[in-house]
């Protein structure tokens, strides 16, 4: 049974956590929040990161950040991690999606992209712009990759669904199996962003999305279907843990859940009796406040939400090396960094981003 009673450091005891985070990408003081950015996450030093909105330019910062950490003990628990993009949604894919050419979205958001997407435009903006997207990293200390794949490509540059099956290769990242000795584990890491942007606008707009985001539950869970048979070749095996991360936009909170009736498809609905499922951070509240998150008040002036979007979802194994323990599950990002001024000459409360991440340590 997953429990979060209890609470550990990261590094005191075998075991590994994953790190999910919704980052804005935009270039609204991107520059000047990235260093927080990196602070929070480095200061949990998670195995297996989920980010969304996130850049080329943020996930090389959090990358040499790692690489550049203060040496260690020397104590085999407090390793460095030494992290590597093992997937990142290609945004060159938008030309295959019918919504728009890649010369289009260059053309009408005058976005620089990046030079290894051939053939694409190259806007004339400010150098710091830049398309936002899915990543995934992992810590290649703790775990290997052992495949991965774009499961769904979304309904715009940073939607879609990623799928990563990695397994432990270090005693830091194994879980006590059946007799309490170690064993490596095989977890099936999926980093999703749905479809959003519905909020305020006309009720033809809600019901489309609503559509889309259905569509996403669907492929997410045909996902998961097919990890559990074996991936797609069918001879990988049925993982021992399955998490999915990221930014849902749709809320399972009963004040929020008849605007959302999709949420009826995520996967711990679906699949409830295919093993133990649980929302990991139900109790630490709202992930997107426009109350606690003056930054997001002052990015969307008007839509006043208080809504849990950004989630960890774990699935554990009936037995085995699944069974496992939350040890600590924490919200990120939730105070103010520092502040700016805008176009204005007003001042702009300053926070990571525009969500809170999450974080959960498993034992």
């Amino acid at each position: 049974m997953v429990s979060a009673d209890s609470e550990s450091s990261p590094g005191e005891t075998p075991g590994f956590s994953v790190l999910t985070w919704n980052l804005y990408g935009g270039d609204e003081f991107r520059r000047q929040r990235v260093p927080h950015m990196v602070a929070e996450i480095l200061g949990k030093r998670p195995s297996l990161l989920c980010l969304q909105e996130c850049t080329e330019t943020i996930a090389g910062a959090i990358i040499a950040g790692a690489g550049s950490a203060d040496a260690t003990t020397g104590d085999e628990n407090h390793v460095n991690p030494r992290y590597e993009v093992v997937y990142r949604k290609q945004t060159a894919l938008l030309e295959h999606t019918g919504l728009c050419t890649s010369d289009e979205v260059a053309g009408k958001f005058d976005w620089r992209l990046p030079d290894d997407f051939s053939g694409l435009k190259q806007g004339e903006s400010d150098p710091d712009i830049e398309l936002s997207e899915l990543f995934v990293l992992v810590d290649v200390n703790r775990f290997e990759v052992l495949s991965q794949n774009l499961g769904h490509v979304g309904h715009w540059f940073d939607d879609g669904n990623i799928r990563v099956r990695v397994r432990s290769k270090s005693n830091l990242s194994q879980v006590k199996g059946p007799g309490g000795a170690l064993t490596a584990m095989v977890v099936d890491l999926y980093n999703v962003h749905f479809s959003g942007g519905s909020f305020g606008k006309p009720p033809e707009v809600v019901q489309r999305k609503r559509k889309e985001r259905l569509e996403e539950f669907d492929t997410l869970n045909q996902a998961i279907n097919e990890g559990d048979s074996g991936g797609s070749s069918g001879s990988e095996g049925r993982p021992d843990l399955v998490l999915v991360c990221g930014d849902f936009n749709c809320c399972p909170e009963p004040w929020n859940r008849e605007l959302f009736p999709e949420i009826e498809q995520s996967p711990e609905v679906v699949f409830a009796s295919a093993g133990t499922w649980e929302d990991v951070g139900r109790g630490l509240g709202v992930t997107e406040s426009t109350s606690r998150n003056l930054f997001r008040s002052w990015l969307k002036p008007g839509q006043e939400r208080e809504a849990r979007f950004d989630r960890i979802l774990v699935r554990t194994s009936p037995t085995g090396a699944g069974a496992l323990t939350v040890a600590q599950v924490e919200m990120l990002g939730t105070k103010q960094v520092g502040t700016a001024e805008d176009s204005q000459k007003a001042e702009v409360p300053l926070f990571c981003s525009d969500h809170f991440g999450l974080y959960a340590r498993f034992e």
